[in-house]
């Protein structure tokens, strides 16, 4: 019967400590995720501002050319 009981508790902390890994997978899962939308967040505005730096360089493009079409 001793090896039962024994058997018992190594099987009560074995899923303890599975249960306590699940729960630290799902808390840096969490955590991943948040940090990855972040990333996703922070891409997005670069690419927002070098469309902006785009249509900056088109304008200036734009009136260099009339400058130069006007001085002809």
């Amino acid at each position: 019967m001793e090896a039962h009981e024994e058997l018992t508790a190594l099987h009560e902390q074995v899923t303890r400590q599975v249960e306590d890994l699940q729960h630290t997978v799902s808390k840096q899962t969490r955590k991943y995720q948040a940090g990855l939308a972040g990333v996703e967040e922070l891409e997005e505005q670069v690419r927002e501002s070098f469309r902006e730096v785009e249509g900056r360089c088109n304008k200036i493009s734009q009136t260099g050319t009339r400058l130069g079409d006007r001085l002809q």
